[in-house]
């Protein structure tokens, strides 16, 4: 079975960046069941690490993750 955190990974940041529409599907799924766990909240801060340029939507949804 695929790693699924490297294989999002890659699918997401495959032109570098995180934008918006992209932003908006990890929070769909990230908050789908009303709680953002550790790691996903760990998956959320290596993508913003990983990436070369972030859109202020991912960013803010990173840090309102990072603080629960």
């Amino acid at each position: 079975m695929a790693d699924w955190k490297k294989l999002l990974k890659d699918i997401l940041l495959a032109d570098g960046t995180m934008d918006t529409s992209e932003t908006e599907f990890l929070m769909r799924s990230f908050l789908d069941d009303g709680v953002i766990d550790q790691e996903e909240i760990d998956f959320l801060v290596d993508l913003q690490k990983s990436a070369t340029s972030t859109c202020k939507e991912f960013d803010d949804f990173v840090l309102t993750a990072r603080k629960k």
